[in-house]
């Protein structure tokens, strides 16, 4: 984390690094096929994570080391990048979009943003955004009952199934599904206050968090 960037309708709270477990998942929709990409920035220690190629339909996690940077990009476009974190020593903390945009006063995830953990700790921060503030961070993980809702029968791939997978092989067994942030997703208010959520990123847009 950068103890020196600054945003937000308060300032920052005081950077407190956090080892970090990132998960992304890809909307389970079975049509699907479109995959991201997450890997070290380039102009920071390129040899400090390793290439991620996150298939459709499937979740992948990682344990990120406090100071190190990540780079989410969707190489094809249309499609979310689905984004959990959780504290590497402690997993009943987690990234939370609700307590973060209480701090920023804004429901998107911005450029400068010091992103938080339901303990109000920092966790990351948003150095850089290169897909232009499409990012949403009020719709929930899919799971198996969305679908049944939407009138699906039998088994489906989601979100939620894909987080308690690649928890599972880190060798965590989480109970809750946090408040997740969907980057790629377009998600503008509406008359009558309807929202909409649609994955709208061209392709080769990009993320930076540290």
């Amino acid at each position: 984390m950068d103890p020196g960037s600054s945003s937000g309708a308060h300032g920052q709270p005081p950077a407190q690094p956090i080892q970090c477990i990132l998960l992304f998942t890809t909307r389970g929709r079975h049509h699907d096929t479109r995959e991201y990409e997450v890997h070290p920035d380039p102009n920071r220690s390129p040899a400090a994570v390793s290439e991620h190629i996150v298939p459709a339909r499937e979740g992948r996690a990682f344990t990120v080391g406090c100071g190190q940077q990540i780079r989410i990009s969707t190489p094809h476009g249309q499609q979310a990048a689905d984004f959990f974190a959780y504290n590497a020593h402690g997993t009943d903390e987690w990234l939370s979009p609700n307590h973060t945009w209480v701090w920023t006063r804004n429901v998107h995830p911005r450029q400068g943003d010091r992103l938080l953990s339901r303990f109000r700790r920092p966790m990351l921060d948003f150095v850089e955004d290169g897909a232009g503030g499409t990012h949403d961070m009020m719709i929930a993980a899919c799971d198996q009952f969305r679908y049944e809702q939407m009138g699906y029968e039998g088994p489906h791939a989601s979100c939620s199934e894909n987080l308690h997978v690649a928890m599972r092989r880190l060798g965590h067994a989480i109970e809750v599904v946090p408040q997740l942030i969907n980057f790629f997703t377009h998600t503008p208010p509406h008359s009558f206050n309807f929202v909409d959520s649609i994955p709208r990123s061209p392709m080769n847009c990009w993320s930076i968090f540290l």
